[in-house]
């Protein structure tokens, strides 16, 4: 039935390599995303470092963090595809953990780079503080104008500056708190199909206990069953010699009576 969480047949099996093709071409992007974000990390406080490397890594995190939440999605789904029979529900988890494994891998690397990020960003903000407090003394202790409008003018584009970073700064660590909690997600997915395995695979092996129960039951059975048969010819053998005993003793008997 379309309409249940665990349909199978055509539809079941063309969603499973619909799912199966894009959860991997989804990792290897995520993959791909963290490594950009890592080479821009590596890259603040260098000479290499672009003009707006916070706002790179903003973006960059965004767009990794839906497509995480896409992927977590499909591989639940996968999840729930079990193919009809034993064996196939033993492969579709199989490949379920498996997707859920390299896609915590994917979500590891990518927490990495973010995380240099913000320690960098973090640095960076508090000596843009102490540069902010320093230039506040000077413009106190200067009497000169043009200068002190000069200061005036730098202190506020630096306000904008340490604002503009400061809130970059908390977003994305609401974006990690996010991705974080599908990685939580995803964790509980990988541990939820190592219980399924067990106990499809015990399962298994129950189901191969009772056939091989039966072949054996059925192979007694058919011993028995030609045991019995040439004992009822053996039986049978043994009428038909005692018959002709009899035959050959009573039918001369009649002849002589006559």
């Amino acid at each position: 039935m379309r309409g249940d969480a665990r349909y199978q047949a055509r539809d079941g099996d063309s969603e499973y390599l619909r799912l199966s093709s894009h959860i991997p071409t989804n990792v290897q992007f995520i993959f791909q995303n963290g490594r950009s974000i890592q080479r821009i990390a590596n890259s603040i406080g260098t000479h290499k470092e672009p003009r707006n490397a916070l706002q790179q890594v903003e973006s960059l995190t965004h767009e990794t963090k839906l497509k995480i939440q896409e992927t977590q999605s499909m591989i639940a789904k996968l999840g729930r595809l079990d193919g009809g029979n034993a064996n196939e529900a033993k492969q579709r988890k199989q490949a379920q953990s498996k997707f859920s494994k390299d896609l915590e891998g994917a979500i590891t690397a990518f927490e990495k780079g973010v995380e240099i990020t913000l320690t960098k960003e973090k640095a960076k903000r508090n000596d843009s503080y102490d540069d902010y407090g320093n230039e506040n003394t000077s413009l106190i202790d200067d009497d000169r104008r043009q200068q002190e409008q000069m200061l005036a003018q730098d202190v506020n584009i630096r306000t904008s500056y340490i604002r503009e970073r400061e809130q970059g700064i908390m977003h994305l660590e609401s974006e990690m708190r996010e991705v974080h909690e599908l990685f939580v997600d995803v964790a509980d997915i990988v541990q939820e199909a190592g219980k399924t395995l067990v106990n499809i695979e015990a399962n298994m092996t129950v189901a191969s206990d009772r056939t091989s129960d039966g072949v054996e039951q059925l192979t007694k059975a058919s011993r028995h069953q030609k045991s019995a048969r040439k004992k009822s010819l053996w039986l049978l053998l043994i009428v038909v010699i005692a018959a002709g005993v009899l035959a050959a003793i009573i039918v001369p008997s009649l002849k002589h009576h006559k």
